[in-house]
């Protein structure tokens, strides 16, 4: 597995408020107020799988607390296609993107087709 570091359109360290989260049919919204206290609000469209993960479950050398790195080859991705969640297709289509909220101590993973920023 490798990792590269993932560039979000807001920062998510030091997070002011949130992130709070809404699931509505395949498609995640995450919302927060930023170190600024600036909205941010963010769609993640077509999403077969996400997880809230504690500070410690993730390797810290290679997963940001305060900022996003995407999963190349991801493990996760590929149980996805090997369960029938994704076809191959569909996996070469998706990102699989950590994010990391230092202010909570956790981490946001999420596997997604699109990403779109709500209120621009």
């Amino acid at each position: 597995m490798k990792t590269r570091p993932f560039s979000l359109p807001c920062a998510v360290a030091d997070t002011q408020a949130g992130p709070v989260m809404r699931w509505e049919r395949s498609d995640l919204t995450l919302s927060f107020t930023d170190y600024q206290d600036e909205p941010c609000c963010l769609r993640f469209e077509d999403v077969p799988h996400f997880e809230l993960l504690a500070d410690g479950e993730l390797d810290g050398r290679v997963f940001f607390d305060d900022g996003a790195v995407e999963v190349l080859g991801s493990p996760v991705m590929a149980k996805l296609v090997e369960v029938g969640a994704l076809t191959d297709s569909e996996a070469e289509a998706h990102r699989h993107v950590v994010i990391g909220f230092n202010e909570i101590g956790s981490f946001l993973s999420i596997v997604y087709r699109n990403m779109v920023v709500i209120g621009d």
